[in-house]
């Protein structure tokens, strides 16, 4: 375990996308080259990939799982939610949207409950060197959502993700971290609660999963409870 939930923390305040060239090393995004025409830059130099915000040395078929067997294997991932490494690239969870609050009556047609809710996607993946998958749901006030990544751990291979959430500020568009869940197993799961005793407001939570260091890489499940 690393962290858990100790407050707001200001990180990722501007992770602008685009890969960049770095001398020969992988660029992790941080600072971007903006273009005069207002686009971030997107090359990397030669021998490697940008994927998902990065330039990665790893060939392309590194990123599979399946380079280090899996007992038993899994389903084919889904990249459907690709690019989804920067806040602004976030997928919205289903029902996640802030309909809820700007439209109840059109909401209610798509999601007529926020009572014991559950959804999410699967057979999504993480790469090395480094990926992060981000995803998003408004809360309103008193709500209480628990967030759940399930993948298959190995102590011996680099195989293990983390789980992080994210509280954006309305008016900056600053991401502060909330709390972080980092355990060695098959799954990792946070709760959070948008009420006074938690002195988390109503908004926009973002949600990210990530490989433990920058090896590693593995298919996963993410999931959500929305109020039990």
């Amino acid at each position: 375990m690393r962290r858990k939930v100790l407050g707001w923390l200001i990180l990722l305040p501007a992770l602008a996308g685009g890969c960049q060239e770095d001398n020969g090393r992988f660029c992790k995004g941080w600072p971007e080259v903006r273009r005069p025409d207002g686009t971030w830059a997107a090359t990397c130099r030669e021998g490697t990939n940008c994927f998902d915000g990065y330039c990665s040395e790893f060939p392309a078929e590194d990123c599979d799982p399946n380079f280090y067997p899996i007992d038993p294997p899994p389903e084919p991932a889904s990249y459907s939610l690709e690019p989804n490494g920067r806040p602004e690239l976030a997928v919205t969870l289903p029902c996640g949207d802030d309909g809820a609050k700007l439209d109840p009556a059109e909401y209610a047609t798509r999601c007529p409950s926020r009572g014991s809710y559950q959804n999410g996607f699967m057979h999504l993946m993480i790469c090395p060197n480094p990926e992060r998958d981000l995803f998003r749901f408004y809360l309103l006030p008193d709500e209480t959502i628990t967030f759940r990544i399930q993948y298959q751990y190995s102590d011996s291979l680099p195989r293990d993700l983390d789980l992080a959430v994210w509280l954006q500020d309305p008016l900056s568009g600053e991401l502060h971290w909330v709390a972080e869940s980092a355990e060695p197993n098959d799954f990792e799961e946070l709760t959070v609660t948008s009420d006074a005793t938690s002195d988390l407001p109503e908004g926009w939570y973002f949600v990210e999963v990530y490989g433990h260091t920058e090896q590693d890489r593995n298919f996963y499940n993410i999931s959500f409870t929305l109020n039990p």
